[in-house]
């Protein structure tokens, strides 16, 4: 099959990994939560987001470096790796300062390194047009609160934020290892 045709296909296969990734923005979903189990105040939890959103925008910046050096099929597997370990580790924390290492720390940084991955590479399979792949693209990112927000809200109330986490780091690590397999530079 020729590129122009797979490139849909990679297009799908990035706005899927985009959409997982941009679950972190649905952290509002499980601040009572976690405020409640580990006696956290507001400002507290207000942190654990904001750093990782600083981590993620240094992840991104970061990547755009390490995709000169390194192929983005093995900077998406270590931010598979990383969001695994970030997602797992946050389900077990019992202080603060472990949410900031695991959740805000890595998390962040490998949403930013898939982020980055997805918005340098796809565009260049369409160079007739970038601006609809980038839109598709970062649509899949926005979109991913909407869309997943309400199995996370299920999840809550089934199987506690701890449980949610558990599964986001499970299908985040999965959807990132597969997009590793297909997106590669062209």
């Amino acid at each position: 099959m020729e590129v122009t045709k797979k490139r849909w296909g990679y297009l799908a296969l990035a706005v899927t990994i985009l959409l997982f990734a941009g679950i972190g923005y649905a952290f509002s979903l499980f601040v009572a939560a976690i405020e409640t189990d580990l006696s956290l105040s507001r400002a507290d939890t207000s942190f654990i987001f904001t750093l990782c959103f600083i981590c993620f925008a240094a992840g991104s910046l970061i990547t755009g470096f390490l995709l000169q050096k390194f192929s983005a099929a093995l900077l998406l597997r270590i931010g598979a790796v990383m969001i695994l370990f970030g997602f797992f580790t946050s389900s077990k924390a019992v202080q603060l300062w472990q949410l900031y290492f695991t959740y805000s720390i890595c998390c962040g940084l490998s949403i930013g390194i898939a982020y980055n991955i997805m918005i340098s590479v796809i565009p260049l399979y369409f160079q007739d047009k970038v601006g609809l792949a980038t839109g598709i693209l970062l649509m899949g990112f926005a979109m991913s609160t909407t869309l997943l927000g309400p199995f996370c809200e299920k999840g809550l109330s089934v199987m506690g934020w701890r449980g949610v986490f558990l599964i986001l780091g499970i299908c985040e690590a999965a959807v990132f290892l597969a997009g590793s397999v297909g997106i590669q530079m062209p």
